[in-house]
């Protein structure tokens, strides 16, 4: 099976507020009729609203999420420099070490049921950043981050890179008659969720 790969856009989605980037999946994919086999269990549909399953088989080429991301990172330098103070502490020699140092990646398949709102909100501060990719055209616009005054379509493959930052904060609220699949990666900070780290500088 083909390997699964995603390219993100450079230009962030503010250039005044340089923490969002509009992201694609390259590659077509059957993935929501996997999901659906996992998540179509015998559920009560009375109290469905939302359903993710967190997994490591997600057909994605081993290295390029954290290459695009690595990439982006370094094309806005001085907004991931504000934020962790990369050049100060001169710890590692590149972002690509500090990547691999402090980020752990977790990926989700999501299914939220019409209705379905998360207000707005900040990640939790153990959360470097978040991708948020539509697996098929949803008839809904997807996550809103108001500070930014940008949607994510509802378009299949199309999605959304950001750093957890207040100016990043963002919203949901399903309001199309289907169920909405997506594909998020989260991205951890080692330090703060107890992940062991071995530093190579």
């Amino acid at each position: 099976m083909k390997k699964l790969e995603i390219k993100i856009n450079h230009e962030p989605i503010s250039r005044a507020e340089p923490f969002a980037w509009e992201v694609e999946l390259l590659t077509e994919t059957d993935h929501v009729n996997k999901i659906q086999e996992h998540l179509d269990l015998d559920l009560d549909t009375t109290d469905y609203n939302t359903r993710r399953i967190v997994t490591k088989d997600i057909g994605f080429d081993e290295n390029n999420i954290k290459l695009e991301i690595i990439s982006v990172l370094e094309h806005n330098f001085e907004a991931f420099d504000q934020l962790y103070q990369f050049s100060h502490w001169h710890t590692l020699r590149s972002v690509h070490k500090w990547y691999e140092y402090n980020i752990h990646e977790q990926v989700t398949y999501n299914r939220d049921a019409p209705g379905f709102r998360m207000g707005k909100h900040v990640d939790n501060r153990i959360v470097f950043g978040a991708m948020i990719i539509n697996l098929e055209d949803n008839d809904t616009n997807g996550t809103s981050f108001p500070y930014l005054n940008y949607t994510l379509t509802g378009e299949k493959n199309k999605g959304v890179f950001f750093l957890n930052h207040d100016v990043t904060k963002h919203e949901i609220w399903h309001t199309g008659r289907k169920d909405r699949y997506t594909l998020a990666t989260v991205l951890y900070l080692k330090q703060l969720t107890g992940t062991e780290i071995e530093i190579e500088r």
